[in-house]
């Protein structure tokens, strides 16, 4: 039921899709030299193109949840509706990538894509500060109580999902950074950082379920 109620839910088929897309990234780079390697590159392109029609008009739910956490006097609710600002722009991008995928637009992807992957990047970038603060407040409240009771495994367990989101945003930074070739590394690699935050998002959202 677990499995099913994740399905059920488009971030769920978002998730599992995205850890096939970037399944094909990776094979692509290992059987590059391969016959094998271009209907990677087709598989790659096409959960793609699903992934982006699973999204579209998702950027109005981004702006709506930053609304709700923008003017928050908390520091961590504005942190994460900045955040939601960014990827709601992120996606607002993705959906003229779509059109354009679709043959409905003409416009330059490249600078398109560009755009979207900088406002994905900044997302990122923000979601980890909150992390960081998230991390920080835990842990403050960890060595003031700490306790024979209380072990750090036991800590970690605690707050599970927060050291599952750490891993996914430190995991997914990579790919924008690749995008935009501020680092350099290679395709195989990517696939597997998109691979394993994939992996750390489908196993929040099952959490999510119990």
């Amino acid at each position: 039921m677990t499995v099913l109620g994740v399905l059920n839910q488009i971030n769920g088929r978002d998730k599992t899709a995205r850890f096939f897309q970037y399944l094909c990234r990776l094979l692509d780079y290992i059987t590059a030299r391969n016959t094998a390697s271009d209907r990677y590159k087709f598989l790659e392109y096409q959960l793609g193109t699903f992934r982006k029609l699973l999204r579209f008009g998702r950027s109005l739910e981004s702006f709506y949840l930053a609304s709700k956490n923008i003017h928050n006097a908390d520091v961590l609710s504005r942190l994460a509706g900045l955040a939601k600002i960014a990827h709601g722009c992120y996606l607002f991008c993705d959906h003229f990538l779509l059109m354009k995928r679709l043959q409905l637009l003409q416009l330059n992807s490249n600078a398109w894509a560009s755009s979207a992957n900088k406002y994905w990047l900044l997302a990122i970038i923000l979601n980890l500060i909150h992390n960081y603060y998230e991390l920080k407040k835990v842990w403050r409240v960890y060595k003031k109580n700490n306790n024979d009771s209380l072990s750090i495994l036991s800590h970690v367990q605690i707050y599970f999902s927060l050291y599952v989101d750490l891993i996914r945003n430190c995991c997914d930074i990579f790919i924008p950074l690749y995008a935009l070739n501020y680092v350099q590394l290679s395709s195989g690699l990517i696939g597997l950082f998109g691979m394993l935050s994939s992996i750390a998002g489908l196993i929040t959202l099952i959490a999510n379920q119990k």
